[in-house]
């Protein structure tokens, strides 16, 4: 989908919180797929839906933006979701939400994924915060 002409307005919001990369929940190689396919990768720290809007349509399910849950991977999730056609206010709270998404670019990411490499040898809860830099 990413490689799809029609996917250069495509957005990828993920939580990103701290212990969601340390235990596995989310992964950085996300954000290398998305930088790789000039996709806008971006985080909100309050996100726990998975909520896809592609074109005019709309999708929501229980996949978690991972390789095994996009069944990207040889070993994969079973997930389940529903599509529907997004109306004109889905779209206006998608563009709300848009305005509050913290959008990585490679300094940013190259410093969470040290935090996190730095985290592995410790156990980080799920409430742990990012630290300031």
């Amino acid at each position: 989908m990413l490689n799809n002409s029609k996917a250069r307005s495509t957005k990828v919001i993920s939580r990103w919180q701290k212990h969601d990369l340390v235990c596995g929940a989310s992964d950085f190689e996300c954000y290398e797929i998305c930088k790789n396919a000039k996709v806008d990768f971006g985080i909100s720290l309050s996100l726990h839906g998975k909520v896809f809007c592609i074109d005019e349509s709309i999708f929501v399910g229980s996949a978690n933006l991972t390789s095994r849950g996009m069944a990207l991977s040889s070993v994969f999730n079973d997930e389940f979701g529903i599509g529907f056609k997004a109306t004109a206010n889905d779209k206006t709270k998608i563009e709300h939400y848009l305005k509050n998404v913290t959008w990585l670019d490679d300094e940013l990411a190259s410093r969470m994924k040290q935090e996190i490499e730095q985290s592995r040898t410790k156990t980080v809860t799920s409430d742990e915060k990012w630290s300031r830099e």
